[in-house]
């Protein structure tokens, strides 16, 4: 006949566990006392049965307040039953407990005190253990910042990758505890994940929108600016993100703006920091700098004189009317925004890549974005000043070193998109190279021949005004 399960029995999964593991040490108290005497030497130890074994070394004593005790807290080289002259053993043989039985125990509850007719109810061949031996079960402490992280998002606005465009029919978010604003580990670079819900939001919308606008807007802002523009951008992603309490605080707090825009800067440097990291492990190899170190400080010299490294070479000539179609700047686009598939910035921002031409087939082209275009040729050049001194020394990438440098290839770039057919078909042939090219592309070595008046780099917007007297227009194809 199958024993009849109690509908009495309120335990829980985790309390009938307890209760299983309590009667079982109640049960190898029952040993012969020959087996704690092979405990207690260690000599004799390997002479227990694998039966003896296994209940007395797997068992784990219990605390009747706080659970099972853990196996890092007992002493080694000693018996379960001699661990602690106050422990569950011996309190369990002063009181004089039955031996466990088979009859359920009243339900877990310290507020009901009267009997119930579960114990003349059996159950399922589960040991049960007397009321003064249960465990009580108490849920994982909880603080509050992580029951406010754990808050249902399933309402919150979606916003697409680059611009921030949201749905205006989402349900506005609300900032119903003040401490969801406390900042915590804002100072550290990588920690995203211990912010608040809300800040968590802001920050990776402002991640997005910063990258979005230093590919497609601006790599660099001039830093008298610097601060307001970050401000104004994440102040941006807050109101979008319709945190209008966290909107108000960020108009407010600059010393909250500082520490998130940190957090952005970072997030760039990284981007700036990986384009650099590409061109200068290819620089070697495109432009064959393995030379002697007066050869290589003269061939720098000459590429950077000029921006001359924007143009390939053909029959050891220039081919002036080909500007920023060295197969070197092709394939750190490429490498950069393009070949890493889904993960990559071209996939992400795909979308962004429009044309400079309004009607017509060529409306139809996308192009390389004129910052992508100059900030990789700036790339370039600070990857050839670590060759300067005739071999490789990592110099510092940052804004005050080529911020001019970049606004050289902004103002070259001007001024070829003042043809805005020819400038379509260079930005659109590097869409096309990067995008759907093999590259397999011969690597353009000898640069003997290339014209210089310097043996010095030159980090001046003077050196995009001789850039633009190089430049051969007419020569570009339409």
């Amino acid at each position: 006949m199958t024993a009849r399960k109690n509908p009495h029995d309120t335990r829980t999964p985790y309390e009938k566990r307890c209760d299983t593991i309590a009667a079982r040490k109640l049960q190898a108290q029952q040993l012969p006392k020959d087996v704690t005497a092979l405990d207690n030497d260690p000599k004799a130890k390997g002479r227990r049965t694998s039966s003896q074994r296994v209940t007395q070394e797997k068992e784990l004593p219990l605390d009747s307040e706080a659970g099972p005790i853990p196996p890092a807290n007992r002493k080694r080289g000693m018996s379960m039953s001699t661990q602690d002259s106050s422990g569950p053993t011996k309190r369990t043989k002063e009181a004089g407990l039955p031996k466990p039985s088979r009859r359920l125990p009243p339900a877990i509850n310290s507020d009901d005190n009267e009997d119930s007719n579960a114990n003349d109810m059996v159950i399922d061949n589960e040991p049960q253990l007397p009321p003064q031996t249960r465990v009580k079960a108490f849920p994982p402490p909880q603080s509050q910042h992580t029951q406010d992280l754990e808050d249902d998002d399933s309402n919150l606005p979606e916003h697409s990758e680059g611009e921030l465009d949201y749905d205006d029919g989402a349900e506005d978010l609300r900032f119903m505890n003040p401490k969801l604003l406390q900042r915590t580990m804002l100072d550290e670079v990588s920690f995203i994940k211990p912010q608040t819900h809300e800040v968590k939001q802001v920050l990776r919308a402002a991640i997005d929108q910063a990258t979005y606008e230093f590919l497609f807007v601006a790599a660099y802002h001039p830093s008298e600016d610097l601060f307001s523009y970050q401000q104004a951008l994440i102040v941006k992603c807050a109101v979008k993100l319709r945190l209008d309490v966290l909107a108000d605080r960020l108009k407010n707090d600059v010393t909250m703006v500082d520490e998130i825009a940190r957090l952005i800067n970072s997030r760039l440097t990284l981007v700036r920091g990986g384009i650099k990291k590409i061109v200068g492990a290819k620089v070697e190899g495109y432009f064959s700098l393995a030379v002697s170190a007066q050869s290589c400080k003269d061939r720098v010299a000459e590429l950077v004189h000029d921006l001359s490294y924007i143009y390939p070479i053909k029959n050891d000539d220039i081919v002036e009317g080909k500007p920023y179609q060295h197969p070197i700047l092709i394939a750190t686009l490429k490498e950069s925004f393009f070949a890493s598939g889904r993960k990559s910035l071209g996939d992400k921002y795909a979308l962004k890549f429009l044309s400079s031409i309004t009607d017509g087939e060529a409306s139809k082209e996308p192009e390389i974005p004129l910052p992508m275009i100059a900030f990789v040729a700036t790339a370039l050049h600070s990857a050839l000043d670590d060759w300067f001194s005739g071999e490789c020394k990592k110099t510092s990438f940052n804004a005050d070193a080529y911020e001019d440098i970049y606004n050289s290839h902004v103002s070259l770039l001007d001024d070829i998109r003042k043809q805005k057919v020819k400038y379509h078909r260079m930005a659109s042939n590097l869409y096309k190279s990067a995008m759907y090219d093999c590259l397999c592309l011969p690597l353009y070595t000898k640069t003997d021949l290339m014209l210089a008046r310097s043996n010095a780099a030159s980090r001046s917007i003077n050196m995009a005004k001789n850039a633009t007297a190089r430049l051969n227009l007419d020569a570009m194809s339409d």
